[in-house]
């Protein structure tokens, strides 16, 4: 293998991951198995307590494809739903204020 070819396989390994499908589409697939395979190592089946189960397996795999999308798309979760709470808060916060000044 010379030179060229290890420079070639380098600019499609970047081109993938720059890839506006493909790349986040990969990324959520290593996440997703590995969240699953450090979940699966001490993982029981929550229904008949065996380890090699394939119901815990499966819910392995469902834990391990949460996080990874909390992983993917931490930044649209916290925008969406933590956000708005905070503001939320933050209303009832000066309310309550306004209320123990007034007495």
């Amino acid at each position: 293998m010379n030179d060229n070819d290890s420079v070639a396989k380098e600019n499609n390994r970047i081109a993938a991951r720059m890839h506006p499908l493909l790349g986040p589409l990969f990324r959520l697939l290593r996440w997703g198995l590995a969240f699953s395979g450090l979940y699966a190592m001490f993982a029981v089946c929550p229904f008949c307590g065996r380890v090699g189960c394939p119901v815990g397996a499966g819910s392995a795999g469902l834990v391990g494809g949460f996080f990874a999308l909390c992983m993917q798309a931490w930044k649209t979760l916290n925008r969406t739903f933590l956000k708005p709470r905070t503001q939320v808060l933050a209303e009832i916060r000066c309310r309550i204020e306004e209320l123990e000044k007034k007495d």
